[in-house]
């Protein structure tokens, strides 16, 4: 799940939504990560040529961070690029909108989020309302469940108590597992477990404050994640992870 794209509290720009993911279908880790660079290297062209100077600028994940006119124009020039690429086969897309630090009600988050789902078939939406929401959580799933993963970040936040709570009360399908968020190794295992319990996808992530350190793509790859979120491939600290996760695969091939 490759953000390329920052906005939210991650960038200096108008963005509300935190992450705009593209997710490769290419088959094996390596070709997803060659044709995910390949596309995060050429949308900084393109976005140099909407935007001009300063367009590749990036936020803390190192998706880049331009001005963009509204919330839904980064899918528009992603997927106008994928198109004239010839690949737009080979990608979905997804969104982290991190909306607890969106100022906007639940139903005019609803309204774009269904905007977005129409056009763009969103494949992956995470965090789409507030931490504390879960009936907007829920009622949502129950429009959406077979079309689309909803998965929680700050609604779980890798504790297997609260991803009871959020599977008691219908909220999401998938849920975003950060080892360091809980504490421990053990308690991230026991969140993972909890989530396979209730057939969940489970999504091992990053943090946007990282470090070189690579052990956690080998943790992805132990658990059996069904995503795992790095980052753009920009910058040491996303790019020695995406480096051993294509060496576990040299190493387990």
């Amino acid at each position: 799940y490759m953000n390329v794209i920052n906005g939210g509290l991650h960038a200096g720009n108008s963005l509300d939504f935190q992450e705009y993911i593209i997710i490769p279908k290419a088959g094996t880790i390596t070709k997803n990560i060659e044709l995910g660079v390949r596309v995060y290297s050429e949308l900084a062209k393109e976005l140099l040529n909407n935007f001009g100077k300063g367009a590749t600028l990036v936020g803390d994940e190192g998706g880049y961070a331009s001005n963009f006119e509204n919330n839904s124009q980064p899918f528009e020039i992603i997927s106008a690029l994928l198109n004239r690429l010839g690949i737009s086969d080979k990608f979905s897309f997804g969104l982290d909108a991190a909306a607890s630090n969106i100022k906007k009600t639940a139903d005019d988050l609803r309204q774009e989020y269904e905007s977005l789902l129409a056009k763009y078939n969103l494949e992956y939406l995470e965090d789409p309302f507030d931490e504390n929401d879960f009936d907007s959580f829920a009622r949502f799933l129950a429009d959406h469940d077979s079309k689309c993963l909803i998965a929680g970040d700050d609604l779980t936040v890798t504790n297997a108590q609260k991803i009871s709570d959020a599977y008691g009360k219908k909220a999401v399908n998938a849920v975003i597992i950060k080892p360091n968020q809980i504490g421990t190794i053990t308690e991230a295992l026991y969140a993972v477990a909890k989530a396979q319990e209730f057939d969940w996808k489970v999504v091992v992530s990053h943090r946007s404050g990282e470090t070189n350190d690579d052990f956690i793509a080998d943790f992805a790859y132990g658990v059996g994640a069904d995503g795992f979120k790095l980052g753009a491939p920009a910058r040491g600290e996303r790019v020695a992870k995406y480096n051993r996760l294509i060496a576990i695969e040299k190493e387990t091939d």
